[in-house]
């Protein structure tokens, strides 16, 4: 990888473009089919953002469109913890947390925590005794009325996408892609 990529990264990280501008935060809402997409950015330029952004989405059948009344702000907890589902489970519904699930990795036993986004702080502190915390983030997730289940949609839909996803998540300013989708 070159040097001025890696500097550029490293800027980028640090809130500022490599021409030393503020990066801001800007999210994007569209439409592929009945699937929803919530798309964020960070970027120093907002129009060439959404100029490239516009782009990606016509190039797969995608336009802009609302989209944001197919997700709810929850906050994402990822924990990795040797304590029992039992353990974590009460441990982070008793701190406020929604939701529970539990998947194993290898070795690793995983827990992802789902919570308000107004809560997120409190269960991070509460299950961060039983583990490390591998990832504690405000995420946008799919209301369960409106996602799709990705098995169960026409080829051509699943198809598209799923390139459309990939290419969005190569752009440069684009830092994260939600779709609706199970």
């Amino acid at each position: 990888m070159p040097k001025a990529n890696i500097e550029a990264a490293i800027k980028r990280g640090t809130g500022t473009s490599k021409e030393g501008l503020m990066l801001e935060h800007v999210t994007y809402e569209a439409m592929i089919g009945t699937v929803g997409l919530i798309i964020e950015c960070l970027t120093d330029k907002r129009t060439r953002t959404v100029a490239n952004v516009k782009t990606i989405l016509k190039k797969y059948g995608a336009n802009m469109a609302p989209s944001l009344f197919m997700f709810e702000r929850k906050g994402q907890i990822v924990l990795c913890s040797p304590s029992g589902f039992d353990t974590v489970f009460g441990a982070a519904l008793e701190a406020g947390a929604e939701e529970v699930e539990e998947s194993t990795q290898g070795l690793t036993v995983e827990y992802e925590i789902l919570t308000s986004a107004t809560e997120l702080g409190t269960v991070v502190e509460a299950v961060s005794k039983l583990g490390d915390v591998t990832k504690a983030e405000l995420s946008y997730v799919p209301v369960a009325d409106a996602a799709l289940d990705l098995n169960s949609a026409p080829g051509e839909l699943a198809t598209n996408l799923r390139s459309l996803v990939d290419t969005l998540e190569d752009a440069t300013d684009v830092v994260k892609v939600t779709v609706s989708t199970v």
